[in-house]
């Protein structure tokens, strides 16, 4: 058990914890910290978490949470414009929750969360997405609402009541 152990941590655990160091100085940064804190928490994350963490839970939990962690970075995106995430962000962070319930079944949680945000963020994005539209109308609309300040005019039905033969017969 002592070599599956040292492989597991070599090959396994000790670059994915790198690679979790590496992604949120890149998260930290994409929110305008500083380089040096950025760098300073990044290497607590890598160093602190396996004094701390790995020594009261089992290694899959510690997985479990970078998976999680992962997953979220890949919906948030916080060097990226707001946007929707698109389609290879929502299968990587599907992917990575699924992974993350494989390595234990107290991934549901965590499942959850980041299903209800990313339908969050689906949702904003198509909200943003529609006030541009909403915005790119309103010339139109106000136009329409000042044809139809005749008397006996609705803006809904205007081109019916607009109509000469209509107001004289009124």
């Amino acid at each position: 058990f002592g070599i599956v152990s040292f492989v597991t941590v070599a090959f396994f655990m000790a670059p994915l914890t790198a690679l979790a160091g590496l992604v949120f100085f890149r998260v930290l940064r994409g929110l305008r910290l500083a380089q040096g804190r950025a760098i300073f928490y990044a290497f607590l994350l890598v160093l602190g978490t396996p004094l701390f963490f790995r020594s009261g839970y089992l290694n899959h939990n510690h997985v479990l949470g970078l998976a999680v962690f992962f997953a979220f970075v890949l919906l948030w995106r916080p060097d990226a414009p707001p946007a929707a995430p698109g389609p290879r962000h929502l299968l990587g962070a599907g992917a990575l929750a699924g992974f993350a319930v494989l390595c234990d079944y107290s991934g549901l949680v965590p499942l959850a969360f980041l299903f209800c945000y990313g339908v969050l963020r689906l949702w904003q994005a198509r909200a943003a997405r529609d006030s541009r539209s909403r915005r790119c109308t309103a010339p139109g609309c106000s136009l329409r609402a000042r044809r139809c300040r005749w008397p006996r005019c609705s803006p809904i039905s205007g081109s019916r009541s607009e109509a000469p033969g209509v107001l004289l017969r009124r």
